[in-house]
């Protein structure tokens, strides 16, 4: 763990995510209509949203989600509006371990969150604040999901610093499977993301193209 006077000790993986963070901030933000979609409003898989490199929020939270749940941490999409506009996504971090299906004596987490736990991350920043400070990104929020189950918030609260995030609580949290539909295991449409390494050269070029970019 890595500390400094007055800091919080900040541990192995808590830096490999705010890595993560930082890698898909950099990635180009652009709204559907920049990138010629046909409709108004479409999701890309995480291997489409690298491959064009640029994407809305929708598409930098469900990548960096993916990367937490890669590092066993569970995490939740959050919808609602931002100071990036009325339509935001951002992830939320919990601090407990993801669910693993291939690993069903392991249970799934608890419905009741750890307020003290629970992290805010701006997937277009890259910033992570707490879920109780107010001077957070997300202003206010309408629903989470993750990949077992979707929650609408009811509560009055939309503000995620006055809101309580036991999810278990039907009059605060309505899940989309659960009461009156069965839970049900859905099948993915993400398909692994592809890495490539590109020639010297490419960087070359590319480093070269910022720097007059930045001139002019």
């Amino acid at each position: 763990e890595a500390s400094m006077a007055g800091i919080p000790a900040i541990s192995a993986t808590e830096l490999v995510m705010i890595k993560m963070a930082r890698f898909v901030s950099l990635i180009p933000y652009m709204e559907d209509s920049g990138l010629s979609k046909k409709r108004g409003d479409v999701w890309c898989t995480n291997s489409e949203f690298l491959h064009m490199s640029a994407g809305d929020s929708e598409e930098h939270a469900h990548l960096l989600a993916g990367f937490f749940m890669e590092l066993g941490q569970q995490s939740f999409v959050v919808l609602g509006a931002s100071t990036l506009g009325a339509r935001s996504a951002f992830v939320m971090t919990t601090g407990a371990r993801a669910y693993d299906p291939n690993n069903p004596t392991a249970g799934a987490p608890s419905d009741n969150l750890d307020e003290g736990k629970l992290r805010l991350w701006n997937p277009i920043s890259g910033v992570c604040t707490h879920i109780k400070d107010p001077t957070c990104d997300m202003r206010q929020v309408g629903m989470i999901y993750d990949h077992t189950n979707m929650w609408a918030n009811v509560q009055q609260a939309t503000q995620p610093w006055n809101m309580s995030w036991k999810l278990s609580e039907y009059n605060q949290w309505r899940g989309f499977f659960g009461l009156y539909v069965p839970p049900r295991e859905l099948a993915t449409v993400q398909l692994a993301p592809r890495y490539e390494e590109l020639d010297d050269r490419f960087y070359v070029e590319l480093e070269r193209r910022a720097e007059e970019s930045v001139r002019e």
